[in-house]
């Protein structure tokens, strides 16, 4: 007959060996890229969704480490499996052929950042026809940019190659509009702008989605993991820490 210490051995081992094999005995990795103030080293939580997702994995009992890569091999570790997911994407058909996706961690205005001091009246628009007569101010690589959506409208719109620049050109009155992250566009401006008083955004959105973390489906035990995040990150919606974090990122 097997002792009652073989017997807690034996047990510890399978418990141990149970939880590797679910993926929870290490860390759950995740890649990102900088987009302050979504995702950033220069922040200590690393960022309004880092710290989401940090707090809905604490939920879980698992631990998550976050490396920071730029953006194309970030995804291609979530394609390759050597990553759980990568954020924040918005989710697309094309996308879906692929990956999976977690709830969302996030929402994302784009909007029409402009200087009120340069224009005699706050722009509005229903077509983006309206906006011919201005002059608008975009970013390479961009969705809008893929899909030529301005062109189609018949507006000439100046690409750079960074939000930044945009920031810059709008300063010195190079352009009438930028497009920008709500939330992001706000943070650049604050950080780089002196005059950031003097700015204001368009009523009406470009666009507007919701973030997620693309998950791999070659990564160990991802559609588990994936349902345990889920889980967690309801719940942690629920918690007072939640409503702090939007609050101190300007959200509501």
């Amino acid at each position: 007959m097997m002792s009652v210490k073989k017997q807690s051995i034996i047990l510890g081992i399978f418990f141990i060996f149970t939880c590797f094999s679910l993926g929870f005995a290490n860390e759950v990795i995740i890649t990102t890229g900088e987009w302050a103030p979504y995702t950033t080293k220069k922040l200590p939580g690393k960022g309004y969704c880092s710290e989401i997702i940090s707090n809905a994995f604490k939920h879980t009992g698992m631990k998550v480490k976050f490396r920071f890569l730029p953006w194309k091999r970030a995804e291609k570790e979530v394609r390759e499996g050597k990553s759980f997911g990568c954020y924040p994407y918005m989710i697309s058909a094309e996308r879906q052929k692929e990956f999976d996706f977690s709830g969302d961690i996030a929402f994302s205005r784009g909007v029409f950042f402009y200087r009120k001091d340069k224009l005699a009246k706050k722009p509005t628009w229903n077509e983006l026809s309206d906006l011919r007569q201005l002059r608008i101010g975009g970013v390479l690589g961009y969705w809008y940019e893929k899909e030529k959506i301005f062109e189609k409208a018949g507006i000439k719109i100046d690409y750079v190659a960074k939000d930044k620049l945009n920031v810059k050109k709008l300063e010195k009155g190079r352009v009438d509009l930028i497009i920008l992250d709500e939330v992001q566009g706000w943070d650049i401006i604050k950080l780089t702008s002196k005059n950031a008083a003097h700015y204001d955004t368009l009523d009406k959105p470009l666009n507007e989605s919701k973030l997620h973390i693309m998950v791999s489906r070659k990564y160990p035990n991802a559609k588990t993991i994936l349902e345990k995040f889920n889980a967690g990150l309801s719940q942690f919606k629920k918690q007072p820490e939640y409503i702090e974090i939007l609050k101190r990122f300007g959200l509501k």
